[in-house]
């Protein structure tokens, strides 16, 4: 049998097909079905790349002749093809995506935003904050407090607000030796206020004092409050930035410009509130010698407010103070004043302080020093110097007393108020701290009775004003420390009552 015959019978099969067997052949090429030769064109013409046939790549090619179109080639290609630089970063975090930060960021853009202060800044900072990493963590660490109030049973959520908090206060503190720029300003600012935010969520310093035991005897200490420590570092980022907000327009501009307590008192004015007696009666109480001090301790003169001749005569400024002309005009009230009985004023009523005068101070007064000096620093300085703590005490008085006015003495429900004094009342509580610096912050870190009589009135209207469903980050606080502060001045045989 020849080898072409041995082959056909070794490619026949045998298949049965109903009752019938059928013998089947198949050949080598029909069990191989080889595919055609085929190379691919990578030199091929503009043309047939975008017609994608295959080019002969001839110049001109055939399918261009016979289109009677022009044939043209790519440009070479680069013998090495340069890649985009990836961030320096550790292989293990390039591997790895945090949800939990995920989470958090997403429920401070859907959510915490619009329960702070100032809502016309937080937009513009969630994209800040991937340029600055002390503020996206500043952000991670107010949406996890948020979060572990809203769930309480889940630990998760408060243990990573200690954890980005602290991140966020180390990478903040290495800017703090460079000066701030129209790049950082807006960052520091916001990362500032979102600590403040996170500073009244934090009463760990109450931890081991004795007045949580038995609050009967007393005991309570705030030298290691944060809320008051951190507070002068906002006024001091804010003032620094004031001329760059100024210059480009910042959204943190309307933050400076917008004075919630004016319009609070404006309220308050229209009601006929008792306001200005109230302030009377917190001034007396800084006068009485009972309130003066703490415990073991003595009150410095600097903190016994003005002397007899300070308190006839404005506030001393730096001798270096003759190149500022402060003098807007006719407007006269952005400087400080003294107050005479006869001013026509109709603040007249308040404008006398248990017989001694007192020199009163205007709260545009520091921007105007720094609009007129163009430089931040030394128009705090003039202020600070230019400031007591019983100028200070007042000031806050003031405020105080407005919000005070609004709550029955009888206990009774409160007259609502409109929606934009609800904002406004959020908006002083927020920056109360702000307003403790200078001279008067001592009296807070050495727990003298006037500044807990202070402190006590400030967290009782903040519990009878605030609405805690948004302003959760006041609520804990507030119904601690206004229990803790009366429960110290009692414990002194004083009374929080005015």
């Amino acid at each position: 049998m020849r080898a072409t015959e041995l082959e056909k019978f070794s490619n026949c099969f045998l298949f049965l097909d109903g009752d019938q067997a059928v013998v089947r052949s198949y050949r080598q090429q029909d069990r191989e079905r080889a595919k055609r030769p085929h190379t691919k064109s990578k030199n091929g013409c503009l043309a047939c790349k975008r017609r994608r046939v295959k080019c002969d790549e001839h110049l001109p090619c055939g399918h261009c002749v016979n289109r009677r179109e022009k044939c043209e080639r790519p440009a070479p290609r680069p013998l090495t093809s340069s890649r985009p630089e990836l961030p320096q970063q550790p292989l293990s975090s390039l591997h790895h995506v945090n949800t939990l930060h995920i989470e958090l960021f997403h429920h401070f853009e859907k959510v915490t935003q619009f329960t702070l202060s100032f809502r016309e800044v937080w937009e513009t900072q969630l994209q800040e904050s991937f340029k600055h990493e002390y503020l996206m963590h500043a952000i991670l660490a107010t949406a996890a407090k948020h979060m572990s109030v809203l769930r309480p049973r889940d630990p998760r959520y408060a243990e990573a607000a200690i954890v980005l908090l602290n991140k966020s206060i180390q990478s903040f503190r290495e800017t703090l030796d460079t000066p701030i720029t129209p790049d950082t300003c807006e960052a520091r600012l916001g990362t500032s206020m979102l600590i403040n935010y996170m500073a009244w969520t934090e009463l760990g310093f109450l931890e081991g004092q004795r007045i949580l035991a038995d609050p009967d005897a007393g005991g309570l200490d705030l030298s290691m409050d944060l809320l008051f420590l951190l507070g002068s570092g906002i006024r001091q980022v804010f003032f620094t930035a004031f001329p760059m907000f100024l210059k480009y327009d910042s959204p943190f501009m309307k933050v400076g410009q917008y004075h919630p307590c004016d319009h609070l008192q404006a309220e308050a004015d229209k009601r006929g509130t008792p306001w200005r007696v109230i302030m009377k009666k917190l001034l007396c109480l800084f006068d009485d010698p009972r309130y003066q001090g703490s415990p073991g301790k003595t009150s410095s003169p600097s903190h016994q407010g003005s002397s007899p001749s300070q308190q006839n005569s404005p506030p001393s400024m730096s001798t270096d103070t003759s190149d500022m002309d402060l003098d807007t005009g006719s407007d006269t009230s952005s400087k400080p004043r003294s107050v005479s009985p006869a001013t026509s004023s109709p603040n007249s009523e308040w404008q006398w302080s248990c017989g001694q005068k007192y020199v009163t101070y205007d709260e545009h007064y520091l921007q105007r020093v720094i609009e007129h000096t163009n430089d931040s620093a030394t128009a705090m300085r003039y202020s600070v110097e230019g400031l007591t703590a019983r100028l200070l005490y007042e000031r806050i008085s003031q405020r105080l007393s407005v919000l005070l006015s609004f709550i029955p003495d009888d206990g009774s429900e409160m007259v609502p108020l409109p929606e934009a004094r609800h904002l406004d009342i959020e908006r002083y509580f927020f920056s109360f701290p702000t307003l403790c610096f200078g001279p008067f912050l001592p009296l807070i870190l050495e727990n003298d009775s006037r500044a807990l009589v202070v402190l006590y009135h400030t967290y009782r209207a903040a519990n009878r004003l605030l609405r805690f469903e948004k302003t959760w980050w006041a609520a804990e606080r507030a119904a601690t420390m206004e229990r803790l502060t009366l429960a110290e001045l009692k414990a002194r045989g004083l009374e929080g009552g005015i």
